[in-house]
């Protein structure tokens, strides 16, 4: 914007409509505005350096040390919109470390129902087919065949107050585990509650944003008309300019805001991380 406002005052000054001092004074601003930008590219090229360590990127080539990733995708504003008990219900389902200590306290239940069966007697049946040969007859025709069934009981009436040692570690670990999904899914609650109030909040934010880019856009179109026409000044131009550029500005950081917002509430409900807009 500032080097299209130079250059048209400079057009302007060549044709005589305004002076030297509206010249030198857009030049001003575009020098004023020169730090910002250096400082923005310097930033990009530290966050393309974070990134490549964040995916692991191994530099195995002197080509591959200037290699940047390729961004697809736009840092645009796409509303998307979740239902608090269908959220909850998702995060239920999906949080792997819900799973986990679902698994731990089935776990333990059955290590209590192992721990409760040693209070109660134990019975092995076998049997089998056998050929057997009377006893005192040496043919081999005097040999029988036939079926075997047994059957052993045992009870364990005394051992030493062990199972009821057992029985109490085990009643103790499944609570341990029924307490620890319990404080889990509360805090997988309150996380998908915040991540949901958070994004209202961003979505309120970009859609202001947005508002106020085209509201400044207007405002600088009629600034460069009524300076096109005489009617105002270059300070005029300028200001709405700056409007502009803070309001675009705004409206990144909005956007930006919005997509992690949205990005925290996909991985409080356990679902991958990719946005789907309405």
């Amino acid at each position: 914007l500032l080097e299209e406002q130079l250059e048209t005052t400079r057009n302007r000054f060549e044709a005589g409509t305004v002076s030297n001092f509206e010249v030198l004074r857009a030049e001003v601003e575009l020098a004023n505005a020169q730090p910002a930008l250096i400082r923005a590219r310097n930033n990009h090229r530290v966050s393309i350096d974070e990134l490549r360590y964040a995916l692991g990127y191994e530099e195995t080539q002197s080509a591959d040390v200037h290699r940047k990733p390729t961004i697809v995708g736009d840092l645009d504003f796409e509303p998307v919109e979740y239902e608090l008990m269908s959220a909850l219900t998702s995060a239920r389902l999906n949080r792997p470390e819900l799973k986990q200590l679902a698994t731990i306290e089935k776990a333990r239940e059955a290590g209590l129902t192992i721990a409760k069966s040693n209070r109660r007697p134990t019975v092995r049946l076998n049997g089998g087919y056998a050929l057997r040969k009377d006893f005192g007859n040496s043919s081999f025709r005097g040999s029988r065949t036939g079926w075997t069934l047994g059957a052993a009981a045992a009870w364990s009436i005394w051992d030493g107050a062990s199972t009821r040692g057992r029985i109490a570690q085990a009643l103790s670990q499944q609570e341990q585990a029924r307490l620890a999904l319990m404080d889990a899914s509360l805090a997988v609650e309150v996380e998908v509650r915040r991540a949901l109030a958070d994004l209202d909040g961003a979505t309120e934010l970009a859609d202001a944003a947005t508002k106020v880019v085209d509201q400044a856009e207007e405002a600088l179109r009629l600034a460069n008309a009524r300076y096109n026409a005489g009617t105002a000044t270059q300070l005029d131009v300028l200001s709405a300019q700056v409007s502009l550029t803070s309001a675009r500005n705004n409206l990144v950081e909005a956007n930006y805001s919005y997509i992690v917002a949205a990005a925290s509430v996909r991985r409080a409900i356990g679902l991958s991380d990719v946005l789907i807009s309405r």
